[in-house]
């Protein structure tokens, strides 16, 4: 709490009973005498009917929240000893403050909604969760007006329909706090989901240690476990290394993660809420990202450069100095005048080596003086080895700007800031212009800055394939990709990456040093598809590391085969995609010694039309659609089609054939007239179904089955599953489409209740 300055924020609050954060995890002591008072209670099943669906969100009885996992109403773990994580998250967010009691959350006073998706396994003997059951409880924390959730959780592929439940979340206002993951790799390159998931509520948060370094956990399994990281796709860190909090029955431990950190974040954004609760989602985010701590060791590893900071997210610090908003910044301009340093040219270029004098006016925009205004610039170099690069601040500023009349201007041409001459060029980098001045009503010192950006385009030294300090000893062999029907029942074996196949690389990396023989090897792919429209396409990494590659000797080589590449089979051709290949290796356990990539482009045909590359496949889209629609599926049972408990049955955009969905066929393409064939449920007449085509998914058109406009004939012929097969012949703009889909018309719907 003193690393996080916690502390002075709590003298601005200490939380509200108004603010509920979801705790999506492995269950909640909700009798822990340290958070039974700040246990959320839905206080419409609290006072309601027993066994009766009291607030009409699709479950009975759901007091304190819900276990997914049991699909039970008791959201206490059932294991004390296995599923406590999520116990121990919920004290980090908020355990009771000032009760002389264990521990205090960083939000004091909040209610923490226990939502349960994790489990304990006995015969796997791990604690697990179902992606299914997490979706359920995110779009539970939704409708129940969460501020926000913990996601300390994470594994797995993308899944779009957990992308669209996070989706709603935003639309809702809620924000979706992840953990990074705890594997010690980049995110940006091996993804990591639900935190690298590209919706604006979604904050990835990294761990640090008591040193405020990024946080390693090696074992004999994993000599590379630590807190993920990730330029562009981790947004923050925030302690995570041995943090002492709340366990089932009444005790308390220490676990350190990822899984550690995010809850700081979150009890940090309660305490907002709670002291500015008419801010939306979107500002919280903007505040937390710009109130860090910036850091030597998070540069580079996360896109704010820093730790969380309690005190300056709520406007506060530790020496009573506030968070101003008095002045506009109206110009900055910078020179690298020779009477700045003899290294200077002055040739108005900002090169490496050069010391810049910055030059800026600031105006009062308020109808008050401000007095004491004093000015410091600030820039942190990135440290490399024991090398630094990029911006440094050269001095403390100008202590004399003096008292500032409302409405006027004042100019400062005492700043300056330097690039080392080491820098690689082009560098972009950032600098703070920091001001202090004092509020005469109220006599209370503030400080307000403003954060600039510059590019250095010339120097002695261009940027390299890899870091200096990094030697190379890994070659790569040329890469084959290979679609073995050995790999997935999908591939057809012809040699030829079509949509929908599983396609494995194979390669062969040398040892090319003399006399280093490369210890741990391990190799990494990176592959992400697209979201069009809500359906994904492209390239995906499906088997995405291999760290069984060494030892390799001197002058020795391995090949290694065991990396899979899949396709997406709704993915339009030709289609050009890209991966990533990585390969690393670790001379003992503390060194690392090269990493080493390519960047391999390839382009996606397909021969003939057995297996149709435009139409979606129907496991696949079928459960977007139902996502998209409440899970409003169509059955046999009129019991299931107000799955959602919303009164009604809402429109149905897909069509199922059998249990498993429809899938549509092009049978063949012609010009100006094609070919359709898809299964159809017998009980569903053709007459309810309409026809949708699309071009690019950006829009949709529709068609009714009748032997006019686009449709020209439907044949249906009964299927040996009890369904039946219709053939269709489209002519006219429905013949062009790359895409379609079936929809029931929504006048049927009441017919499939009945």
């Amino acid at each position: 709490m003193q690393t996080i300055e916690a502390e002075p924020a709590w003298d601005k609050s200490t939380g509200s009973e108004s603010v509920v954060v979801g705790i999506i995890d492995s269950g909640v002591d909700i009798d822990h005498t340290d958070l039974e008072d700040n246990i959320w209670v839905n206080e419409a099943e609290l006072n309601g009917i027993p066994n009766f669906d009291d607030d009409d969100n699709g479950y009975d009885d759901d007091i304190y929240g819900y276990d997914f996992a049991d699909n039970d109403t008791n959201p206490n773990p059932d294991n004390d000893k296995e599923e406590d994580h999520g116990t121990h998250v919920a004290g980090t967010v908020g355990a009771v403050g000032n009760n002389g009691k264990g521990v205090v959350g960083v939000s004091w006073t909040v209610k923490l909604m226990a939502l349960k998706f994790l489990a304990y396994d006995e015969d796997l003997e791990e604690t697990l969760g179902s992606t299914d059951d997490a979706i359920e409880a995110v779009n539970y924390a939704t409708k129940k007006d969460a501020d926000l959730t913990n996601n300390s959780w994470g594994g797995g592929p993308f899944n779009s329909l957990l992308f669209q439940a996070i989706q709603r979340a935003n639309t809702a206002g809620s924000l979706f706090v992840a953990a990074a993951g705890n594997d010690g790799t980049d995110n940006d390159f091996s993804p990591h989901y639900p935190s690298n998931y590209s919706v604006d509520n979604v904050i990835a948060v990294a761990s640090t240690d008591e040193s405020d370094e990024l946080s390693e956990w090696p074992s004999f399994l994993n000599p590379f476990a630590g807190s993920n990281y990730g330029a562009t796709t981790v947004d923050i860190a925030a302690p995570g290394s041995e943090i002492n909090s709340t366990l089932p029955g009444n005790k308390y431990g220490k676990k350190s993660g990822t899984s550690m950190a995010a809850p700081q974040v979150s009890g940090a954004l309660a305490l907002l809420k709670s002291a500015e609760p008419t801010l939306d989602s979107s500002t919280m985010k903007s505040r937390l990202l710009s109130s860090v701590d910036v850091l030597d060791s998070l540069s580079r590893k996360v896109s704010t450069g820093g730790r969380l900071n309690v005190a300056k997210l709520l406007g506060v610090s530790g020496d009573g100095v506030g968070v101003g908003t008095s002045l506009d910044l109206v110009s900055m301009t910078w020179s690298d005048s020779k009477n700045f340093s003899d290294f200077n040219n002055g040739d108005g270029v900002f090169d490496a080596g050069e010391t810049i004098g910055i030059t800026y006016t600031v105006r009062n925009n308020t109808g008050t003086p401000i007095w004491n205004l004093s000015s410091d610039i600030e820039a942190s170099p990135t440290i490399t080895s024991g090398i630094r690069r990029g911006f440094d601040s050269m001095n403390w500023g100008n202590m004399n700007l003096g008292h500032l009349p409302a409405g006027h201007s004042v100019t400062d041409r005492n700043l300056k800031l330097f690039c080392y001459l080491n820098t690689y060029v082009p560098f972009s980098g950032s600098f703070q212009i920091k001001l202090r001045y004092i509020l005469p009503e109220t006599m209370k010192t503030v400080e307000q800055s403003f954060t600039l950006g510059e590019t250095v385009t010339k120097g002695p030294y261009e940027v390299p394939v890899a870091e200096p300090e990094v030697q190379t000893f890994l070659d790569f062999g040329p890469i084959e990709l290979f679609d073995d029907k050995s790999i997935s029942p999908h591939n057809n074996g012809d040699g030829i990456f079509s949509p929908g196949e599983t396609v494995g690389l194979r390669y062969t990396i040398t040892n090319n040093s003399p006399n280093v023989t490369t210890t741990f090897v391990w190799s990494e792919l990176s592959a992400e598809p697209k979201e069009v429209d809500g359906v994904t396409i492209g390239l995906r990494a499906m088997t995405n590391a291999n760290y069984q590659l060494g030892p390799i000797a001197p002058g020795q080589s391995k090949v290694d085969s065991n990396l899979r590449l899949y396709c997406y089979g709704n993915t339009p051709l030709p289609y050009d995609g890209s991966f990533r290949l990585e390969v690393a290796h670790r001379e003992g356990m503390t060194s690392y010694i090269t990493s080493s990539s390519v960047d391999v482009s390839i382009t996606q045909t397909t021969s003939g039309l057995s297996r149709n590359p435009n139409a979606f496949p129907s496991s696949e889209f079928s459960q977007w659609l139902s996502n998209l629609y409440d899970s409003e599926v169509p059955g046999d049972n009129a019991a299931d089609q107000d799955a959602n408990s919303n009164g009604r049955a809402d429109l149905i955009d897909f069509v199922l054939g059998t249990t498993s969905g429809s899938d549509i066929e092009i049978v063949s393409k012609s010009a100006n007239e094609a070919r359709l064939s898809f299964p159809l449920r017998e009980s569903i007449p053709l007459s309810a179904i309409r026809l949708l085509y699309s071009f690019d998914l950006s829009s949709w058109e529709e068609t009714a089955f009748e032997e006019s406009g686009s449709i020209q004939s439907a044949e249906v012929n009964d299927a040996e599953s009890g369904g039946k097969t219709v053939n269709v012949t489209v002519t006219g703009d429905a013949s062009d489409a790359g895409f379609y889909r079936l929809r029931i018309d929504p006048k049927y719907t009441q017919t499939l209740i009945e």
